[in-house]
C-alpha cells in the first residue's frame, strides 16, 4: 500500500482499488449460502446414520438380554480344590428359563 497519499483523489483511487464491490460481496454471499446448505445436508445425514447405529445397537442388546434372561443355578458336587475353593469340574449348571 502506498503510504504517500497526498490528495483526496489519491485516497479515493486507493479505496476504489482495494474495496470489494457490491457484486463481489453478493457472489461471496451466494457461495456461502451454498456451503451452508451442503453442510446442513451433511449434518442431517450424519445424525440419521447415528440414529440407525443406535437403534441397531439397542436391538442387538435386547437380543442379548433375551438370550441371557435365564436363571443360572450352580450346585457343587465333589470335594474342594487344594486351595480350598471348588474345582472347576465339580460344578453342575442348571439353566432354567
Amino acid at each position: 500500500m502506498n503510504k504517500n497519499i497526498t490528495t483526496i483523489e489519491g485516497l479515493a483511487e486507493m479505496i476504489q482499488r482495494t474495496m470489494a464491490s457490491k457484486e463481489d460481496i453478493q457472489r461471496v454471499e451466494v457461495r456461502l449460502d451454498g456451503v451452508e446448505s451442503r453442510l446442513g445436508r451433511i449434518e442431517t445425514l450424519l445424525i440419521e446414520e447415528q440414529r440407525r447405529k443406535i437403534e441397531n445397537l439397542e436391538m442387538r442388546m435386547k437380543k442379548l438380554e433375551d438370550a441371557l434372561a435365564v436363571s443360572l443355578e450352580v450346585q457343587h458336587s465333589g470335594p474342594p480344590c487344594r486351595h480350598g475353593g471348588l474345582s472347576a469340574t465339580s460344578y453342575i449348571f442348571f439353566i432354567t428359563p
